[in-house]
């Protein structure tokens, strides 16, 4: 998923631990249950630190915890699930993927299930131990049924070792919630845990507060505030302020509700006026970034302002979102903003400005937030209609429904258009009656401005209720007045007329009367703009998520159509629309799956690119179109090129196909896209004569063809071969040739790849300057048009390894570039912050002959100087999920010395060792590749090192999951385990203890995971293959007795019953020999089995 400013990143935010806090061990041991019960409810009402707890004890607790703080903004279930995701994959990256794309091509309730089951999967697939997801101020969506349902449904279906946790102020009300109490399921926390006890409260005043208090101090301060920890808070600044209890609580207002500002009124008014105006300044704003709090309040001190105010415990928080970066107490934001509203003017003027500023940075959600809160209505009409198609189309109703609901009638009525929005949203929710009466209420408007567009829109819109509801007599009349008032210029709405018009003598039965209205409608579109060339232009100027989302949208009208054409309930008419489908002439490189694919490739969506590049092969071949099929095959090949699961020689097997289809039909054009996928290949493994000769006579066919788009496409190729590869000045000169190639067509998104790869070679170069200018442009690119995979995903022109690029986003951070784009970079691609990253990925090759790489760089054994120091690194790659301790590192490696000798030796070699694995790491600067605590050491699991063992592991697990459901999956993924068991585990360190367990333990998944193929194989008929894996079992393990039944049953299902009985033979002489035993009754039964058969 692209970078989706909605998205608000701060919402994965937990609170960071008070300065001044009591760990309280009878609420520790409560909290416990976390991670025993599926759901934990912690309800109480505001200011009792529900989200201080939990942030404090999951943290001492070592429970990794991913935090979502929701809003009123949340009980849109769309914006609920994405969040729900997004909180999870600064941890898991691919968390989710699945849900959020189907989610993007249907939002139903039905495809809402579908999502949150596709959720748990990958919850079960990717989490291994305990984890805890916080969702904070739940009492926020609590009144939503959707997101309660989702919640519901996630819990139920979740697998064990993940526990969700609910702080909220109102308890939810799930039909679950009996089961789970009875089923010791759900751990409930209340008000009453919460609250302070009299030790606790006099331990947190003689603790950290320092201000001792007497038995009877302690008992009055409970009776007054029942020990709610926000009054607990207030009483101690009022008497770190000079106030006595006496005279606190006399003046003390007696309800609970009241204390808080009570006494916020108390501390604050010890503040200077100008920090007082500060804050009921910036109390509009939701985040607390000095950069828009100075904008609003027009202070350049913001930040020593709220950094003041945090350190001395006055209710302003630091968070980790960035540096001076903070929010307020929910408490005291509530408080400063009724105190700010007093001033209308002050308080307007204050949103105005917000508004500015994030209307300057493109958060427009925000901005319409804020010019409601201004009473600035016109400025918001105007810019919810701008935002209302994409909230429509993204299904954000809840959203539209709320700004609207917002809206006086005055400014409705000026703006109508607003009235049709919210009827979009009842309607598209199954309101169907309030949505006739709020286009009723436009319609009116509209009539009475004589505004016959608007009154076309109006009518348009009652008629699709009654469209959906199947009421065709009843849409007739409306679509035809709909009609009249449009003006013949407006082809493509007229169009859309027509078609729904269509529509509806369908539902009657008037086939004949609906093709030909059809039929017209396909007129006017053409008249106004072929929807091909469309898509194409958005294509080729780099508008590819206006691309993607035409062919989406084709693609699924495509399918629609293909299953009317299907049923035969349709008639005569869907029958010619068969024959006409069947027989229709093929559309060339336009056909919809051909630009999905490529779109694909260029995105980093490999699984889709395939799929979308196989079904225009099959196509290509049902339409009996050789070019259709030819193009296809290049576009697989660039699918292949980006597939972590495919190969260089994959995609060079396709792009050669598609040379030999253009060939056979004597199409020469068509050989320039499949010779750059060829230079590209051949570039990015380090074949630059072969590239070159490609990208020459490729170039030639583009210019010859008049086509500078696809000529800039193998210049930019060329270009990020050689830069991958390290040949820079090469690179260089190709680069800049594509940069104004794309230049001239205008294509974004190849420019922001030339870019990605001109900041690569100036950063090497150490051209502070250039590499400035050049970031400053890519990331103001990437945000302006979404590319934000060009970090997260392999794309066709980015690099095998994406480590290749984090170096970019350090040095982005470090030059302050884009500072809340680029940290959700970083979230998104994993990366911590560093102040060094050595620009590649390690992927280590253990099962077999160990061979270290550096992206792509093989390490040498000349390389390594000292044997100790590759040992060392073998020694973290078999820990590398845990950190090892120095002294045991020294007893693995150096077991005959004494300890200070041991050390001597071991810091030369811990040196040496880093020295190999980074070699371009600056002097003084933090290895990046392996993190060293105290006597701690390990492999930085934020790296993402490739470990071929833990691949195959992940391959093996998928694989027995899948083999119920998909036999045919699980043996591809079983295939692809098994091809990564080169030989067992670090075997050159075939007598070192500390590689003994895991290589053993390695053995054991092989042994099993290989019979679990070897039986889908056999239960599949595909008896040589599994005759071949029964034989690889036995030369690893010559007593497997499994293997050798296999191999009888395979012998005598191909009737070969000299080599059954020779495999028995074979077993029991094993068996005998190494063990002393005979072989099993499973295996005499096959025995018996094979000597009743004939030969």
């Amino acid at each position: 998923m692209a970078y989706d400013p909605q998205i608000v990143r701060t919402k994965f935010i937990p609170p960071l631990p008070r300065k001044r806090l009591l760990i309280r061990a009878r609420l520790a041991e409560l909290l416990e249950g976390v991670v025993s019960h599926k759901v934990t409810v912690l309800q109480a009402g505001p200011g009792y630190g529900k989200s201080t707890v939990l942030a404090v004890h999951l943290s001492r607790a070592g429970v990794p915890s991913f935090w979502y703080c929701v809003n009123g903004a949340d009980t849109d279930p769309r914006v609920f699930i994405a969040h729900l995701i997004w909180c999870l994959r600064a941890v898991y990256p691919t968390m989710g993927s699945h849900s959020l794309a189907l989610l993007e091509e249907n939002y139903s309730p039905y495809a809402r299930r579908q999502a949150l089951d596709l959720l748990s999967n990958d919850l079960l697939d990717q989490v291994v131990g305990d984890i805890a997801i916080v969702i904070d101020d739940y009492h926020a969506v609590v009144k939503s049924p959707e997101v309660n349902e989702i919640v519901e449904s996630l819990i139920n279906t979740m697998p064990p070792q993940v526990h969700l946790v609910l702080s909220t102020r109102e308890r939810p009300s799930f039909g679950s919630l009996a089961r789970w109490r009875v089923r010791g399921e759900a751990l409930e926390i209340t008000e009453k845990d919460l609250a302070f006890t009299s030790s606790e409260i006099s331990g947190l005043f003689s603790g950290p507060y320092q201000h001792e208090l007497t038995a009877a101090q302690v008992k009055v301060v409970l009776e007054r505030t029942e020990g709610w920890i926000i009054a607990l808070e207030m009483v101690w600044h009022a008497l770190r302020e000079g106030l006595s209890l006496p005279e606190l609580f006399t003046r003390t207002p007696s309800s609970l509700e009241s204390v808080f500002d009570y006494l916020a009124h108390e501390v604050l008014g010890k503040q200077e006026p100008y920090v007082t105006d500060f804050l009921l300044d910036v109390s509009a704003l939701s985040e607390l970034d000095p950069d828009v709090c100075g904008y609003v309040s027009g202070r350049d001190d913001s930040e020593s302002i709220l950094s003041r105010l945090s350190t001395a415990g006055l209710f302003v928080y630091a968070t980790d979102a960035g540096e001076g970066t903070f929010r307020f107490h929910n408490l005291l934001r509530t408080f400063l903003r009724r105190q700010a509203r007093r001033d209308r003017m002050r308080w307007a003027e204050c949103n105005r400005k917000a508004a500015a500023y994030y209307g300057d940075r493109g958060q427009d959600t925000r901005v319409v937030d804020h010019l409601l809160a201004a009473g600035e209505y016109d400025g918001a009409a105007r810019e919810l209609i701008r935002l209302a198609p994409e909230l429509v189309q993204s299904g954000r109703f809840e959203a539209l429904a709320y700004w609207v609901g917002e809206m006086p009638g005055a400014v409705l009525e000026f703006y109508p258009d607003l009235l049709l929005r919210r009827a979009d949203v009842y309607r598209l929710s199954s309101n169907y009656r309030d949505a006739l009466a709020w286009y009723s209420m436009a319609d009116d408007i509209f009539a009475d401005r004589s505004d016959a567009a608007g009154r076309s829109r109006a009518l348009k819109g009652k008629a699709m209720v009654y469209l959906d509801t199947v009421e065709p007599a009843m849409s007739d009349s409306l679509l035809s007045e709909a009609l009249l008032l449009l003006p013949e210029e407006e082809r493509l709405e007229r169009a859309t007329l027509l078609r729904m018009m269509a529509e509806s003598k369908t539902n009657q039965g008037q086939m004949q009367e609906a093709l030909k209205l059809v039929r017209e409608a396909e007129q006017l579109i053409s008249a106004a703009m072929e929807d091909e060339l469309d898509i194409r232009v958005h294509l080729r100027t780099g508008r590819l998520g206006a691309a993607l989302a035409s062919l989406q949208r084709r693609a699924g009208e495509e399918q629609q159509g293909r299953a009317a054409q299907g049923r035969s309930q349709q008639g005569l008419a869907a029958d010619q629309a068969c024959a006409e489908e069947r027989g229709r002439p093929a559309r060339s490189h336009r056909e919809t799956q051909l630009l999905l694919s490529l779109v694909y490739s260029l995105i980093g969506e490999g699984e889709k690119a395939r799929t979308c590049a196989e079904a225009a092969i099959q196509l290509g071949r049902d339409l009996k179109s050789p070019f259709v099929e030819a193009v296809g095959y290049m576009r697989l090949g660039h699918a292949c090129h980006i597939s972590p699961s495919a190969s260089g020689a994959a995609a060079e097997a396709c792009y050669r196909r598609a040379l030999e289809m253009c060939d056979e039909i004597k199409v020469a054009r068509g050989r320039a896209e499949p010779l750059m996928g060829l230079a590209l290949v051949h570039a990015m493994s380090n074949d630059l004569a072969r590239a070159e000769k490609e990208a020459a006579e490729a170039l030639e066919i583009c210019r010859s063809a008049g086509d500078e788009w696809l000529a800039g496409f193998v210049q930019i190729a060329m270009g990020a071969g050689m830069a991958y590869t390290g040949h820079d000045a090469g690179a260089a000169s190709w680069l800049a040739e594509a940069r104004e190639t794309f230049a001239r067509v205008g294509d974004e998104y190849c420019a922001a790849v030339c870019d990605l790869w001109l900041a690569v070679l100036a950063l090497r170069r150490h051209d502070s300057k250039t590499l400035r200018r050049i970031l400053d442009g890519l990331f103001r690119s990437i945000r302006t048009h979404s590319y934000e995979f060009l970090f997260t995903k392999r794309t066709l022109f980015g690099p095998a390894d994406l480590g290749a690029l984090a170096p970019l986003l350090v040095e982005a951070v470090r030059l302050g570039i884009d500072r809340e784009h680029v940290a959700w970079l970083h979230s998104a691609t994993g990366l911590p912050s560093v102040e060094y990253h050595p620009g590649y990925t390690l992927h280590v090759r253990t099962l077999g002959r160990f061979v270290l790489y550096r992206g792509t760089e093989e390490v040498s054994n000349r390389e390594w100087q000292r044997e100790k120091a590759r040992s060392l690194f073998q020694l973290l790659v078999v820990n590398r999920k845990r950190y090892l301790h120095k002294d045991q590192i020294l007893d693995a490696l150096w077991p005959g010395l004494d300890s200070d000798a041991a050390s001597s030796h071991f810091k030369v070699v811990f040196n040496a060792m880093l020295n190999v694995i980074e070699p371009g790491r600056p002097p003084r600067l933090n290895s990046f590749l392996i993190n060293r605590e105290g006597p701690l050491y390990g492999l930085n699991p934020l790296s993402g090192a490739w470990v071929d063992a833990d691949e195959f592991e992940s391959l093996v697990a998928k694989a027995g999951k899948l083999a119920p459901f998909d036999p045919q999956g699980a043996c591809d993924l079983y295939r692809s385990a098994i091809s990564l068991y080169r030989g067992d585990f670090l075997q050159e360190c075939l007598y070192e203890d500390w590689a003994i367990v895991e290589r053993e333990r390695l053995l054991a998944v092989y042994l099993r995971a290989a019979q679990s193929f070897a039986e889908l194989l056999y239960g599949g008929h595909e008896i040589e293959e599994c005759i071949d894996v029964c034989e690889s079992i036995l030369t690893r393990d010559m007593c497997w007795e499994e293997a050798y039944r296999l191999l009888m049953l395979c012998y005598l299902e191909r009737g070969n019953r000299s080599m059954a009985l020779r495999a028995y033979e074979r077993c029991e002489a094993a068996l005998q020999s190494e063990m002393g035993v005979n072989p099993s009754r499973d295996t005499a039964a096959v025995l018996e089995r094979v000597r009743l058969s004939t030969t």
